[in-house]
Formats: structure tokens, C-alpha cells, sequence
């Protein structure tokens, strides 16, 4: 894991996603909701989630998950039940191979500068892509406003 960041694993006789959340929970690992995600998925059982809602049109280029949060996941597992008959590929990229890349200006100028993300979450019943709702897992707005204050986030 160390080496190449990744392992793939084919062949399982997992099923269902309640399957792989059994699968899952055999590691013991901690696990981590998406709260405060940007993109819209829904949980299908226990710890497992859609990787995304986007229509199979888009394409969902290699990112770091969540790294725009606090709180980020330390792992990820895929899983998929319905391999999808024409592409559906999940591109798995070494950031770090990435980085060496970087011209050393850009690379220093990256870590001197500090970085603020600033989002805007609408009320859903506005429309619009993402809601404070969606992105909190939540419709109580005290609920979301509880998590951005033991997450140290700054809203108004």
C-alpha cells in the first residue's frame, strides 16, 4: 500500500452493498461519513454511499477525496455492483508522483500561500446543485450549524 497507494481486489463474492459493508466493517477501520461532501450521493447500506449522482455522462476526473475539509478520509474502497456496461472506469492516481511534477516555484509559492475554500449552500427548496441539506446530511439546520462549529469552519 505504501508503495503504489492502491490495491485492487477482484473477484470477492460480495454482491450487494450490504455485502461490502459487512466487508468493510471486517477491518475495523473508523469509519467517516460524508459530511460537508460537495457532491450529492446517498447512503445504500451502513458505511457504503454512491460514489456519485452525476448523470453517466460525467466524467469525474482523479481529485483528492474530501480535501477541501477539516476532515478528510485517510482511506477509500470501491465497490462496484453493476459494472457499467460501456466505460465506468474509477481512475486511481498517485498524487505524490503528481507533485513531483510541479515546477519548484509553483510548488513553494503552493505552500506559502494559504488556501480558503468558500462555498455557497443554498436552502434546497431553492434548486440549485448542492444545498446546505445535502451537503450536512441533514434538514435541521441546527444539526449543520453544530457540525461547522466542532469543525472549526467559519459561515455566516
Amino acid at each position: 500500500m505504501h508503495k503504489y497507494g492502491a490495491i485492487l481486489v477482484r473477484g470477492l463474492p460480495l454482491s450487494s452493498a450490504d455485502d461490502f459493508s459487512h466487508f468493510i466493517d471486517s477491518f475495523n477501520y473508523e469509519p467517516m461519513d460524508y459530511t460537508s461532501g460537495m457532491g450529492i450521493r446517498n447512503v445504500v447500506s451502513g458505511n457504503v454511499s454512491t460514489a456519485s449522482n452525476e448523470l453517466s455522462s460525467v466524467s469525474l476526473e482523479p481529485h483528492n477525496e474530501m480535501a477541501y475539509t477539516r476532515n478528510y478520509p485517510s482511506k477509500i474502497l470501491f465497490f462496484a455492483q453493476t459494472p457499467a456496461p460501456k466505460g465506468g472506469e474509477g481512475v486511481i492516481v498517485d498524487v505524490r508522483e503528481y507533485a513531483k511534477l510541479l515546477d519548484p516555484e509553483i510548488k513553494q509559492k503552493l505552500q506559502e500561500t494559504e488556501i480558503k475554500y468558500i462555498r455557497f449552500l443554498q436552502d434546497r427548496r431553492f434548486g440549485g446543485y448542492t444545498s446546505w441539506q445535502d451537503s450536512f446530511l441533514t434538514n435541521d439546520k441546527e444539526v449543520a450549524i453544530k457540525f461547522m462549529n466542532e469543525h472549526n469552519y467559519d459561515f455566516n
